[in-house]
């Protein structure tokens, strides 16, 4: 899904990101892994560079939501 165009990704991202967030929090680690290797894939076709660059603060917040959601926050909120 990464890789499809642009459009059709971006219509799909608010049904995929959630799912994908899911598997980060699955006993299993390699379900853990798939998840962060295909949120990172998704974060790679991004073509806004101010986006891009947010890419791997969003994943710490995503996969460690107790430790970085404050600090991924904060980054976000000086993008402007």
């Amino acid at each position: 899904m990464a890789y499809c165009a642009p459009v059709q990704l971006s219509q799909c991202l608010l049904k995929i990101v959630p799912k994908l967030t899911e598997m980060l929090t699955d006993t299993h680690p390699k379900v853990q892994d798939a998840g962060q290797t295909a949120l990172q894939q998704v974060g790679s076709v991004i073509k806004n560079l101010e986006i891009s660059a947010l890419v791997p603060t969003l994943l710490m917040g995503l996969t460690d939501p107790n430790e970085y959601t404050q600090h991924s926050l904060g980054i976000l909120l000086q993008v402007g």
